[in-house]
């Protein structure tokens, strides 16, 4: 019995190879950056203190200008072998979250529901009005 099924709904051809180029692009790249060393940048901007638990909109910027930078350095990702080519695509994932999720905090600060404060017991989070 034929299938009923329309093809015309999924990607074509153009569309297809445009994604294959951008999977396998890393092992085209001769001089780039070895994603442990995109990492590592990744997380000098997501881990210290003063951006993550001692939040300030000037620090929050300023990490999120970091994590902007290295979302543009990602196509200089560079992968030897299909090893490395999975841990190009996990450092660009990483990239995407890091950006989503201080994105997220700092559009939370500019609206005031959640403010990080330093007290004489360590920093402290406060809930806004709307009880988040």
């Amino acid at each position: 019995m034929p299938s009923k099924r329309r093809h015309s709904n999924g990607p074509g051809f153009t569309e297809i190879n445009h994604l294959k180029d951008n999977i396998f692009a890393p092992l085209k790249v001769n001089q780039g950056i070895q994603p442990s060393e995109f990492i590592r940048k990744l997380q000098e901007a997501m881990f210290p203190i003063r951006y993550n638990l001692r939040r300030s909109k000037g620090r929050m910027e300023e990490a999120l200008s970091k994590i902007e930078d290295l979302e543009q350095m990602s196509n200089t990702l560079q992968a030897k072998d299909g090893h490395h080519l999975s841990y190009c695509h996990g450092a660009r994932a990483m990239a995407v979250c890091a950006d989503m999720t201080s994105g997220l905090r700092l559009k939370e600060r500019k609206a005031g529901d959640h403010i990080t404060e330093k007290t004489s017991r360590g920093p402290t989070t406060k809930i806004g009005s709307n009880g988040r």
